[in-house]
């Protein structure tokens, strides 16, 4: 029975010890993941990010004040899953879109996949980037974009991040003769912590 207890013991010194370390170990890992570089912006403070409704009704309590993103790491911190959804003045909110962010060792491309809620599906692949991206630097993302019906047409969105904690979003669509035309304009800002609201969507 001594040398039981004695094993036990040494299991939870080691399993302790493990507990210390491993969440320092699992940040070193994601510094260095290509995903934790190639979305060094999206991963900054808080990881969440809102943006005005510009079509907000104040006489209607469901209509939307804001609309929000926001990235964490997913399971064996290998892929990054994003959520977009919308915030009433109440403060409760609706899930929109659930988004997959995934590295492909073998391309060195990074994978991006977004479902919507009502079963729309977007996707789109990228050489990944070996630097971070930089304040002022502009991020392009071209995706198909396919409807429920398996209408699809092609989006890109261009990011560029600020110092201030902003990032402007243009968002084209292109046309017939391959012509990006510009759809919709969106100015984010990323949120404090205590105003985070999109934990466990």
């Amino acid at each position: 029975m001594r040398i039981n207890h004695m094993r036990l013991h040494l299991v939870c010194l080691l399993l302790a010890q493990w507990l210390v370390v491993s969440p320092a170990i699992a940040a070193e890992g994601n510094a260095r993941h290509p995903l934790a570089i190639h979305m060094n912006q999206w991963l900054e403070g808080s990881r969440e990010w809102t943006t005005p409704n510009p079509d907000h009704d104040t006489g209607n309590p469901g209509s939307f004040t804001e609309y929000r993103v926001r990235w964490d790491w997913g399971p064996f911190r290998q892929q990054l899953l994003g959520k977009l959804f919308g915030v009433r003045e109440d403060a409760s909110t609706m899930l929109f879109w659930n988004m997959y962010a995934s590295y492909n060792p073998a391309s060195a491309t990074v994978l991006f996949q977004q479902i919507g809620i009502s079963g729309a599906y977007i996707h789109g692949e990228h050489p990944v980037r070996r630097q971070a991206l930089a304040f002022g630097e502009v991020e392009r993302l071209d995706t198909m974009m396919a409807a429920p019906d398996g209408s699809s047409k092609m989006t890109r969105h261009e990011n560029t991040f600020h110092e201030n904690g902003t990032h402007q979003a243009n968002v084209y669509e292109q046309g017939e003769d391959g012509e990006w035309v510009l759809a919709n304009q969106w100015d984010w800002r990323l949120v404090s912590e205590d105003e985070v609201l999109g934990r466990g969507l």
